[in-house]
């Protein structure tokens, strides 16, 4: 819950950085030029790191703060630090893991065009998963879910009149 845990800001975007174990703090420590933060009870073991979490992640949002997304990429991933760069949707859909793996692929939508679709995360070798279905439109399954939900035709009525839901077929 400290204040200071979550993506760090560097000097051009944020970054994900995740150091936890005694080893990952002593090659944060190295790689950062920090060997002085050894010695400083608050930071030296567990204990000391968790009893001044929010003093330890400052300090870490500090440090963070110094160096490009990409130099702390390259310093901390050599130092085997977990480290990602933090996403904007536009560096998502560019990122180069994601575009090899043709996470996002454009599909051509019955009604709506061309629109960019999301694979599903998990594979297995003997059962293939593909894409049975696209998107639906906004409102295109209402009736049938406030159905499911127990309301009645002269609910589902008012709640599309009075602007409540959408149909696919409402303007």
């Amino acid at each position: 819950l400290s204040r200071d845990r979550r993506p760090y800001k560097t000097s051009d975007g944020y970054i994900c950085v995740i150091v936890y174990n005694d080893k990952q703090w002593e090659n944060f420590f190295a790689a950062t030029g920090r060997a002085d933060l050894r010695a400083d009870p608050r930071f030296a073991t567990f204990a000391g790191r968790a009893g001044n979490i929010d003093i330890v992640y400052a300090e870490l949002a500090r440090i963070l703060e110094t160096k490009s997304t990409a130099e702390w990429m390259e310093i901390l991933s050599h130092a085997d630090v977990p480290v990602m760069p933090m996403h904007d949707l536009e560096s998502l859909l560019n990122d180069s893991h994601m575009v090899a793996t043709e996470r996002f692929p454009v599909v051509d939508h019955p009604t709506e065009g061309k629109i960019r679709s999301m694979k599903v995360s998990a594979s297995w070798s003997a059962t293939p998963v593909e894409t049975t279905q696209l998107a639906p439109r906004l409102g295109e399954h209402s009736v049938q879910v406030l159905r499911e939900a127990g309301f009645g035709e002269e609910e589902i009525a008012a709640m599309v009149r009075d602007g409540v839901t959408k149909t696919a077929d409402s303007k």
